[in-house]
């Protein structure tokens, strides 16, 4: 795809390829332009909204959270197409812990999949 290519055009050319999950910080936030993460649900694509807060501890932070959970991203492929799932931090310890957490509906995705019969790969 070109730069500047319509969220619509490439999103729709995922939907027709298995196992793509996009990751994105784009909140749908331009009201010229449609939405990346309703694309997303209209076209069956699994996603990844990375929170607004993460998004301004600056990029450093955003590449090790992606890290510290990209043992979860690889499973997403396995929940119900177009299921949205969130990347942020969760306080622990009364607030003084602070760690990446991914999760989907606000359950950590580990319970979300048990919840849902989604088994860990091996």
């Amino acid at each position: 795809m070109a730069k500047g290519t319509e969220d619509a055009e490439w999103i729709s050319k995922l939907e027709q390829e298995l196992g793509w999950v996009v990751i994105t910080a784009d909140r749908g936030k331009d009201p010229k332009s449609p939405k990346l993460p309703i694309l997303c649900v209209q076209f069956k694509i699994t996603h990844v909204l990375i929170t607004p807060s993460l998004m301004q501890a600056g990029y450093s932070v955003q590449k090790q959270a992606l890290l510290t959970v990209w043992q979860q991203i690889v499973r997403l492929p396995q929940v119900p197409k177009g299921t949205r799932a969130e990347l942020g931090y969760r306080m622990f310890n009364q607030g003084f812990t602070k760690a990446a957490w991914l999760s989907i509906g606000g359950k950590h995705l580990d319970i979300w999949c048990h919840e849902h019969g989604i088994e860990a790969p091996n």
